[in-house]
């Protein structure tokens, strides 16, 4: 194999190191397995994972960091980490792999604002948590209200206005009802980051496997309200501020976007 980029005849096992589309940032290694970047709303800040000295081991898919390994915020305008995501609970409670190494992020998302990031970690039996923290604040916010468990195979959806999060958990929020189905039943979240408070939808629903917010729910543009898709094709619109719930049709595959009026979805 010719690489025409150094010259020379590889063996044709060779893969070229990948080429980043950011900018160089601090002990970041882009040939890890799931070592993403994040880039936030804000210019020049970077959500990612990084390895001190960058020095990896094994190959390919299998390659990890040599060393113990965190995720920062990095704003390379400034060139100076903004934010270490260390908590105490994810440390000393789980907060690492079967190496001995700390755990990293899932579904991570910056707000419309970058002012907000919300991520999911894992704690003790596998479970999954959710931790929002402010950058303007420097503080993770209050997101713990009950003990339940974030669907981490689902996305977590924040606002356009970038101030609200939609998120599902697993089964039901509050005592379980008899006939209740984890393996489907989830329920619907709203957590208002400005005022650090949560709205739960006035009832849970059967959410299928395959079926991910992401792709089947949607905000309004004011962010007032989420439609979304539940396992039978029923199209679900529920109200962010009080949690109402309202079926608007059946046989539902897709849903494209609110119209600019926020009152019909298309």
């Amino acid at each position: 194999v010719y690489d025409i980029s150094s010259g020379a005849l590889v063996p044709s096992s060779y893969q070229p190191l990948p080429r980043s589309p950011y900018p160089p940032v601090p002990d970041w290694v882009p040939y890890i397995r799931q070592n993403y970047i994040l880039p936030s709303q804000t210019e020049g800040v970077y959500l990612y994972q990084r390895c001190p000295g960058a020095v990896p081991e094994g190959e390919g898919e299998n390659a990890s960091c040599a060393t113990d390994y965190d995720f920062v915020v990095y704003d390379y305008n400034l060139q100076v980490i903004l934010h270490i995501l260390e908590d105490p609970n994810t440390i000393l409670m789980t907060g690492e792999d079967s190496l001995g190494r700390p755990q990293g992020y899932s579904n991570a998302a910056w707000s419309a604002s970058g002012r907000y990031l919300v991520y999911q970690y894992i704690r003790p039996l596998n479970s999954w948590d959710l931790r929002v923290y402010d950058m303007v604040a420097d503080r993770n916010l209050d997101v713990q209200f009950w003990n339940a468990e974030i669907d981490p195979r689902r996305a977590i959806q924040w606002s356009p206005q970038g101030n609200r999060l939609a998120f599902l958990i697993v089964g039901r929020a509050g005592e379980p009802v008899a006939g209740d189905d984890p393996r489907i039943l989830r329920h619907l979240v709203f957590y208002d980051a400005d005022q650090e408070r949560f709205q739960v939808a006035d009832q849970p629903f059967g959410m299928a496997a395959g079926l991910n917010i992401r792709k089947t729910g949607t905000w309004s543009p004011d962010g007032s309200a989420f439609a979304f898709i539940i396992t039978d094709q029923r199209l679900i619109v529920a109200d962010a501020t009080t949690g109402e719930t309202t079926q608007l049709d059946t046989h539902v595959e897709r849903i494209f976007a609110w119209v600019p009026t926020n009152e019909d979805v298309d």
